[in-house]
């Protein structure tokens, strides 16, 4: 990638230097603090306005720095990059999660019959909801280079994770509905409690939990 820095032009300059390299599909930022500055910073993909620039100049510019110094480019930059990792992130997990949900519990509902109460609709939603908050804190690498939406590798990535969960969702419904693989045996202790376990045909005691036997009607 070639980097080439302008300075001490002419206003008149500015507005035809940013036109010409936009034209050779250059991607062009400049840096400006007058009046005589506004054409070209609007003009430039990325205007950058100095901390002690004029009303004009911060009008027309996309970032407006408040201290002085070129420093703080750099880690506008990079958080930019960091925020535009975690929207596409977003945007990948969104499309897998639909695909999952749509296709996964249309087959479960399909070939099984199963009916999905309203209440277990109301957490998998609260629970997808949680999951999309945890994106805005991933911890992300900034790209070393301009990002761009490539939307057919971003749908493409989406489809192929969300037709894996779909499968996978099935899957592990038919394993549990129609086969033997999770086995259940239950055993009373001497407090009148059921002890559930949960063996799978290779690992016995996988986990258990207790849950106290519902009181008879005469007792209560």
């Amino acid at each position: 990638m070639i980097t080439k820095l302008i300075f001490m032009c002419h206003a008149e300059h500015k507005y035809e230097i940013v036109k010409r390299l936009q034209d050779r599909k250059h991607i062009c930022g400049m840096t400006g603090d007058g009046v005589n500055d506004a054409p070209a910073l609007k003009k430039a993909d990325i205007g950058i306005a100095v901390a002690d620039a004029t009303d004009a100049a911060r009008s027309a510019s996309d970032i407006v720095l408040t201290e002085p110094g070129l420093s703080v480019i750099v880690s506008a930059v990079l958080t930019s990059r960091a925020i535009f990792q975690r929207m596409k992130n977003y945007t990948i997990y969104a499309v897998s999660i639909t695909i999952r949900i749509v296709f996964g519990f249309m087959l479960v509902a399909l070939i099984w019959k199963f009916d999905f109460s309203p209440f277990m609709v109301l957490i998998i939603a609260i629970l997808n909801d949680g999951t999309i908050m945890t994106i805005s804190k991933d911890r992300v690498k900034p790209s070393p280079l301009p990002d761009s939406w490539k939307l057919k590798e971003i749908f493409a990535t989406g489809v192929v994770l969300g037709a894996y969960m779909a499968i996978i969702t099935v899957v592990f419904f038919y394993l549990v509905h129609d086969t033997d693989f999770f086995t259940v045996s239950a055993i009373h202790d001497s407090n009148n409690r059921k002890l559930i376990i949960y063996d799978h045909h290779m690992t016995c005691n996988a986990f258990s939990f207790f849950f106290r036997e519902p009181l008879a009607s005469s007792q209560l």
